[in-house]
């Protein structure tokens, strides 16, 4: 309990500075703290501009660029086995394959407005990471981008998010909640996204669904339901829901029941109107 308090209080310092850096129009620094108050070892080479300075003190890490930062490049963290929170500038629109892999002390993540992808493998084995809020833009979730992150729980998806790729949660075994209550744009869900989602029990996906891939939900093992709002019938793949719950069902507009119930490989689930 103590230590998600001090947590806390670091974001809440983050967040301020991170306002009064964005009235200034600055976004050249990257804040974060470490399980053991040293400064974490980072790939300078791998972000778009110049490290200036890297330095903890007070219990906080800044990393000072010199210019904005626009992309966090390939292995920028990876194996900063104590790396415990890190807070990325608004200005940042990518972070690179495996930016941050096997970051396993990693228990919180703070992404800027203007981020629009996170490529792959980018918090594989991430497995402290409890939870992840996407902001407004992010449209792509890289394959494999947070695969074997073992205590993720919930994941609040973008606005913008139009696809997820193959095996972007693979793994996540904790995860309960995959909320798109903000989105409106989601396409599709590839190849094993969401293999090994042990404990996710129900998604919810918006009018903008199209395409449900192969083993999407593979190895889900309780998997109740999958409610899909779109108005035309969503184009299906083999073995989308395998080794999931006995009483597992989708749930489709009425007007689609018969549509869907006529089709392979959607005919071979319940199916449900609302």
């Amino acid at each position: 309990m103590k230590r998600l308090t001090l947590l806390a209080a670091v974001f809440a310092i983050f967040a301020l500075v991170g306002c009064e850096k964005g009235v200034e129009g600055e976004g050249d620094t990257i804040y974060y703290t470490t399980t053991d108050g040293a400064k974490v070892e980072i790939n300078d080479a791998h972000f778009d501009v110049e490290v200036s300075s890297n330095t903890y003190s007070n219990g906080v890490g800044t990393i000072v660029f010199n210019g904005p930062l626009v992309t966090v490049g390939e292995t920028a963290f990876a194996g900063c086995t104590n790396l415990s929170s890190v807070t990325l500038p608004s200005n940042v629109r990518f972070i690179g394959k495996d930016a941050f892999s096997g970051c396993t002390a990693l228990s919180g993540v703070s992404l800027g407005d203007y981020l629009t992808e996170i490529h792959s493998y980018a918090f594989y084995g991430c497995t402290s990471l409890t939870e992840v809020v996407l902001p407004s833009r992010v449209a792509i979730i890289g394959d494999h981008a947070f695969a074997h992150c073992s205590s993720l729980a919930r994941v609040e998806a973008s606005e913008k998010l139009v696809t997820i790729e193959s095996s972007a949660f693979f793994h996540c075994d904790a995860l309960v909640e995959f909320d798109l209550t903000r989105n409106n744009s989601l396409y599709e869900i590839k190849f094993a996204a969401f293999d090994e989602c042990n404990a996710l029990e129900s998604i919810e996906v918006p009018a903008s669904f199209a395409y449900l891939h192969e083993k999407a939900f593979f190895h889900a093992a309780s998997l109740k339901s999958f409610k899909i709002h779109a108005p035309k019938r969503a184009t299906s793949s083999v073995d989308m829901f395998t080794n999931v719950h006995e009483d597992f069902a989708i749930y489709v507009p009425m007007a689609l029941v018969a549509d869907y119930k006529a089709v392979n490989y959607w005919k071979l689930y319940q199916i449900i109107g609302f």
